[in-house]
């Protein structure tokens, strides 16, 4: 798969601009398009977003999924990941979403569910309070992100950090 890079400051004015767009802050084109041009990201990178999201948390209430897509623009928002400007380069970076190591990324089959969480956290539905870290809950204590972040809170399965 091919992707854009964009810079950090490209990435918020698109994000920025989209939510404006999907408020009517801003006018639009016509409908269809509009879904469209809602959408921050290029169609490789949406499937990625399905993707991941599905693999994380297809078992979570809406909440859940959300939460794992806010933790993905946190990171793409934050300095702390300076070498993460994409959404590939944040969910394929090395050691950090398991389902991209364990196939289960490959195997999602995403649905219109998981498809309308990601559209809620792209258009700001944000429950994140800042996270830039998740794991399952039972390794909260062992887990690396439970020893050296700061947990914020649980939610369903998973455990939030800074």
């Amino acid at each position: 798969m091919g992707y854009d890079t964009v810079t950090r400051e490209q990435m918020m004015a698109r994000l920025h601009r989209m939510r404006l767009l999907c408020t009517g802050e801003i006018n639009h084109v016509e409908s269809e398009e509009a879904v469209v041009e809602c959408l921050p990201f290029a169609p490789e990178e949406m499937d990625i977003l399905y993707h991941i999201a599905w693999a994380e948390a297809r078992g979570e209430d809406d909440m859940g999924l959300i939460l794992v897509i806010n933790v993905i623009m946190n990171r793409i928002a934050s300095p702390v990941f300076s070498n993460q400007n994409t959404v590939a380069e944040v969910v394929f970076a090395p050691n950090q979403f398991e389902p991209t190591r364990n196939g289960a990324f490959e195997r999602a089959t995403p649905d219109e569910r998981i498809r309308n969480a990601v559209h809620r956290a792209l258009q700001g539905e944000d429950y994140s309070r800042g996270a830039l870290f998740f794991n399952v809950v039972r390794l909260q204590e062992t887990s690396w992100a439970g020893r050296n972040r700061q947990h914020l809170f649980n939610h369903g399965g998973h455990s939030f950090y800074l």
